[in-house]
């Protein structure tokens, strides 16, 4: 007999964006992780010397709260800026 959890996992959005520098995905990724947050898809791109990162992460909605707090609290003197939100896909019927 197998046991599945009926807990839903949301998912958020992450979007960085600031000067580059070695150790931003490092930092950013460990926040995610040490959260308990799974990083389902990423995109990274350097342009010049600035960084972009979008990141989807899935979680239970205690996990995500938790990585929403620890975002504003991301070190303010880091070239990134972090931003969390609801994917757009979550918030529209894909059926309109």
């Amino acid at each position: 007999m197998s046991t599945t959890s009926n807990v839903i996992k949301q998912l958020i959005v992450i979007n960085a964006l600031g000067g580059d520098r070695t150790g931003l995905v490092y930092d950013l990724t460990r926040v995610v992780a040490d959260c308990g947050g799974n990083i389902v898809e990423s995109r990274m791109s350097a342009l010049g010397t600035d960084f972009a990162m979008l990141l989807l992460v899935s979680g239970h909605w205690h996990t995500l709260a938790k990585l929403e707090g620890e975002l504003k609290n991301f070190p303010k003197p880091a070239a990134l800026r972090p931003r969390s939100g609801a994917p757009s896909s979550a918030l529209q019927d894909p059926m309109s």
